[in-house]
């Protein structure tokens, strides 16, 4: 089993086991460590959805104010289709930093444990 926890208490009864001593004591002392290790887990998830949510924003902005350009004063963006190469490279290098950006938010807001 790939499970941080399980490891504990398994780690927990052999060492009790080699030792000696109150296991009833021991398995209670893991199960509150185990408690506290979830309670922060979920207090840093909740301090992290800010991040999340900022992540979410960032990445549908462009989109939207092109969608809100496009709606409203369509010629403003007609350069970047009908101006030939220069205005699909600038397009191409948007996407390509937008994905950057991604995986530089997803990494930045994705805590590991």
């Amino acid at each position: 089993m790939e499970s941080e926890d399980f490891v504990w208490v398994a780690q927990a009864i052999a060492i009790n086991h080699q030792v000696g001593g109150n296991l009833a004591e021991v398995l209670d002392q893991v199960a509150n460590t185990i408690r506290e290790r979830n309670e922060i887990r979920r207090m840093v998830s909740a301090l992290s959805a800010e991040g999340r949510l900022s992540a979410v924003i960032l990445m549908a902005l462009p989109f939207v104010v092109m969608a809100f350009l496009l709606l409203t004063n369509p010629t403003y963006l007609a350069p970047l289709v009908s101006g030939g190469l220069l205005g699909f490279a600038i397009l191409g290098a948007g996407v390509v930093m937008l994905v950057i950006g991604g995986i530089w938010l997803s990494k930045t807001v994705t805590i590991k444990f």
